[in-house]
């Protein structure tokens, strides 16, 4: 398993909450998506897009799941028809890990991350959420086997001895 350890900075993000059925995410980025189309504070072209995972589905049932679907921005974002917020990815250190294939699969890695190579890793996962960076989108690759997803575990800072 391939996984870096990186430390990153604040991000501003605009973000839109999805709550219940993880099988119809893809209707609230589509939402988000018409929010930056409409708006162009989070240009796709120029913005990085991310979806913030706050619960497992296995673990709290479809009612019980929350997602943000979220974009970089420069300046916050004014009150709006589509409740797109402000919000703030936090710094800090990260696992990262590359996924190639279809989302179905993101499932199986990130479980792979959190059971496998975190145990290993002597590594601790702090109490924010995980999430991902979406490095391309399936209306912009000819097979699903071509998307490209890095997952981002958030960890608990180093001690200094």
């Amino acid at each position: 398993m391939d996984v870096d350890v990186l430390e990153l900075e604040e991000q501003k993000i605009a973000y839109v909450e999805h709550h219940g059925d993880p099988m119809l995410v893809a209707e609230t980025a589509t939402k988000f998506d018409i929010w930056r189309l409409e708006t162009g504070f989070s240009p796709m072209q120029d913005c990085n897009t991310y979806g913030i995972l706050h619960t497992d589905p296995e673990e709290v049932g479809d009612e019980g799941f929350r997602f943000d679907v979220c974009g970089t921005v420069k300046e916050e974002v004014p009150e709006n028809y589509y409740d797109v917020k402000n919000g703030l990815i936090p710094a800090g250190r990260y696992a990262v890990i590359r996924h190639s294939g279809s989302y179905e699969g993101l499932a199986k890695v990130y479980k792979s991350l959190i059971l496998d190579w975190l145990p290993a890793s002597g590594e601790k996962k702090n109490d924010e959420p995980s999430y991902l960076h979406y490095i391309n989108f399936p209306n912009n690759v000819p097979h699903e086997d071509e998307l490209i997803t890095d997952i981002y575990l958030p960890l608990k800072a180093r001690r200094m001895i």
